[in-house]
């Protein structure tokens, strides 16, 4: 380790290989390791079929976690714009109909890894060190593909893009693979604070909570909190300002972006609602929960959560629907279906 601040608990082993090998991943637990990637882009064990966000066990090491790597690509043997665009063309050529030009290819593999960061996705990507090659002593086709992704980015966006370490990452998808057996629920207490119950030990994600050891992503609170087996965890909600009376745009778009009136598949509000009448929707907090009901002493009781596609940060989204005369159930963008409550008639119902 005299090389730098390297992780022994995480480990890419040579071309992804050895992973259906009992006494190479055998080996490589008892040496302490804890991570591994996997190949996401082959779609079948022991890597897939991939669910996003979420690690996988070694079939043959439970002791081992492997994190889905996403293949890009910049193929592990082009250095140069000349080799890209000739080994591109190779593989791509009878899909276009043409060879494609480098600024082209560029614009079509930043664009398919823009779909990925808006989505939230977790899942490392997989580059190579002939990609990193200074081809006119400046710049790389790693960083080429960097700066187009992030031009787009910065018109949609203004959250930070944020590179955690691979040992992050792996507790991150270690705690969303372990939330169905977990059976996490949740009550709100609107206004006041979140209760967290598990019939096993999990930390779940929690975006609008303020607990220990919170952090800041944006203009949003996300709180890590450990659940202990059988037990419950209550932490404070995040102060909120009343909501204005049009619909707020997405706190994390960049001003040139148009607005957001809510997310994009929100559904419908009540049995009744358009989009013309729907209730204003306000962030307020994160769960990974399914809405069930909602009790007359105002707290909004839980059931366990359901798996779905990310398309945001790792934590779920939560909407409070308010100016409506009936509790509102609003479907997240993220992982999982969150509860709402109305606030009832105060400043007035909207139709």
């Amino acid at each position: 380790y005299m090389f730098g601040p390297y992780d022994r608990t995480s480990l890419v082993t040579p071309d992804v290989s050895g992973l259906l090998n009992p006494q190479a991943v055998r080996a490589i637990a008892d040496w302490g390791i804890g991570q591994v990637v996997c190949d996401a882009s082959r779609m079948q064990p022991p890597c897939g079929p991939m669910v996003p966000n979420t690690g996988v066990a070694n079939p043959l090491e439970a002791r081992l976690l492997m994190i889905p790597r996403i293949a890009t690509n910049l193929y592990a043997d082009v250095s140069t714009p000349n080799e890209l665009a000739a080994e591109y063309n190779e593989f791509y050529r009878a899909t276009f109909g043409k060879d494609l030009t480098v600024a082209e290819i560029i614009d079509r593999e930043s664009d398919a890894l823009l779909r990925h960061v808006l989505d939230g996705d977790l899942n490392p990507w997989m580059f190579h060190q002939a990609n990193l090659r200074a081809y006119d002593g400046t710049h790389t086709l790693l960083t080429d593909l960097a700066d187009a992704l992030l031009q787009k980015y910065r018109r949609l966006r203004t959250l930070p893009l944020l590179s955690i370490t691979m040992a992050e990452t792996a507790a991150r998808v270690r705690d969303r693979a372990q939330q169905g057996s977990a059976k996490v629920t949740a009550t709100i207490h609107f206004g006041r604070s979140i209760t967290l119950a598990a019939e096993q030990a999990i930390r779940v994600p929690v975006t609008g909570a303020r607990a220990s050891g919170a952090e800041t992503y944006g203009a949003f609170t996300v709180s890590r909190v450990s659940v202990p087996a059988g037990g419950t965890v209550t932490i404070p909600l995040v102060e909120m300002d009343p909501p204005a009376e049009s619909p707020p745009h997405d706190a994390g778009a960049a001003e040139s972006a148009p607005r957001d009136a809510g997310p994009p598949d929100v559904g419908q509000m009540g049995a009744d609602a358009t989009d013309a009448g729907a209730p204003v929707l306000t962030p307020l907090a994160t769960l990974h929960i399914d809405a069930s009901a909602v009790r007359a002493d105002g707290l909004a009781r839980a059931a366990p959560w359901s798996p779905r596609k990310p398309t945001s940060p790792d934590s779920a989204c939560a909407i409070a629907a308010r100016g409506t005369e009936r509790p509102a159930f609003v479907p997240c963008i993220m992982f999982v279906v969150v509860a709402f409550l109305a606030a009832g008639r105060a400043g007035g119902a909207r139709r």
